[in-house]
């Protein structure tokens, strides 16, 4: 949910502090509708081909907005992974999510405490730029050694050229110069040995203006975190002044990284 370049995309202890501060709103800022919700949980089921019997890791987890909806298409329990303790408290108390604390990089340690030793699929949905710079390429072939055979390792980002989110100009500006890309995780994950398959994914998304600039007034995209407090306010005054309807209408883009 951000790019690289805030504290949060470094790595430092900013990324719990971020999305504990997050976590409250969290699903109301990110779920849109029912109907987004059911089409992304589509998308990630035929992205990570899991069925009846497949273990399933989900890293980045957040409150398990997907992973309660993934979890009813396997018998088995979805294992939940998130640095941020609140986040973790959001999740349904159920037998079918297991929530466990920690960051990706313990995981492809293998420092953190998993239910099994190696899964069917790994979820990554927009949190790989969270991991340290220098440490992304162990923790990528790190998570993939944690693979089944044919097992699938599953990479969500938001893309770089055209994320589809009505964003003020400095902001897309920001984006734009990211250097983790979509790009950059493909090497990642050959160099790990695997096959990589890229897909393009979008939603159209209509949701009240002042709902939109609330999320954007929130830092709902950690990218946000770049901007003082003045300079967020300006940005908002800028995305009202370009959709001054009650209603914002934009399409919301996703990069899918499949790696076999």
């Amino acid at each position: 949910m951000s790019q690289e370049g805030s504290p949060e995309v470094r790595g430092g202890p900013g990324v719990a502090a971020h999305y504990n501060r997050l976590a409250p709103d969290f699903t109301r800022h990110w779920s849109y509708s029912d109907t987004f919700v059911d089409w992304m949980t589509g998308r990630l089921v035929a992205h990570t081909a899991i069925g009846a019997d497949s273990h399933l890791l989900d890293v980045g987890s957040g409150p398990a907005l997907y992973s309660r909806r993934l979890a009813e298409h396997t018998r088995h329990p979805v294992v939940c992974v998130d640095p941020s303790a609140a986040m973790l408290t959001h999740i349904p108390d159920t037998p079918r999510l297991v929530p466990v604390h920690a960051t990706a990089q313990a995981v492809a340690r293998g420092e953190a405490e998993l239910p099994h030793r190696e899964f069917d699929a790994i979820l990554v949905k927009e949190a790989l730029h969270h991991v340290p710079r220098g440490a992304r390429g162990p923790t990528v072939r790190g998570l993939a050694s944690l693979l089944a055979p044919h097992g699938r390792l599953v990479v969500v980002m938001m893309p770089t050229h055209d994320c589809g989110h009505p964003l003020f100009s400095a902001a897309l500006r920001k984006l734009g110069q990211a250097r983790f890309t979509p790009e950059t995780v493909a090497g990642m994950l050959a160099d790990s040995g695997r096959a990589v398959h890229i897909h393009q994914d979008a939603f159209p998304v209509t949701m009240p203006t002042a709902r939109y600039l609330d999320m954007v007034g929130a830092r709902y995209l950690t990218l946000l975190e770049h901007f003082t407090d003045t300079e967020l306010d300006a940005g908002v005054t800028e995305i009202r002044r370009a959709h001054p309807g009650d209603t914002v209408t934009f399409t919301d883009r996703y990069t899918v990284l499949v790696a076999h």
